[in-house]
């Protein structure tokens, strides 16, 4: 893989995509070019970056310790339309509408006293 980052511009007031790197094999110095474009757009969306639990926790601790989990030892929260036992939620199962909700922007913690660095 090659050492540098391709960061191309949103056509948005801020953002940014990144393409040209594997987030779970980064080297220190593709980190610093990610941590720059941070940075500088604020918002980085990473297509095609299909990481396990683990890679994802390896790469959100290079921007500092995260939140405490809610649940438990994995470091993402489950965001579906699919039941525990493997069923559909219906419509208008209140899960429903938080999800619909957040399919417009969404933010994690900038409601708490002191905000997330990212999320």
């Amino acid at each position: 893989m090659a050492a540098s980052v391709d960061v191309e511009p949103l056509d948005a007031t801020f953002g940014a995509v990144v393409t040209g790197v594997a987030l779970r094999s980064l080297t220190g110095a593709q980190w610093q070019q990610i941590e720059q474009a941070f940075h500088r757009f604020a918002l980085l969306l990473f297509p095609a970056q299909h990481l396990t639990s683990d890679e994802q926790r390896a790469f959100a601790l290079r921007f500092g310790e995260p939140e405490a989990e809610l649940m438990g030892d994995r470091p993402t929260v489950p965001i579906s339309n699919i039941e525990l036992g493997g069923g559909t939620r219906d419509l208008d199962d209140p899960v429903m509408h938080i999800l619909r909700g957040n399919e417009g922007w969404h933010t994690d913690s900038s409601y708490m006293p002191l905000a997330a660095k990212a999320s």
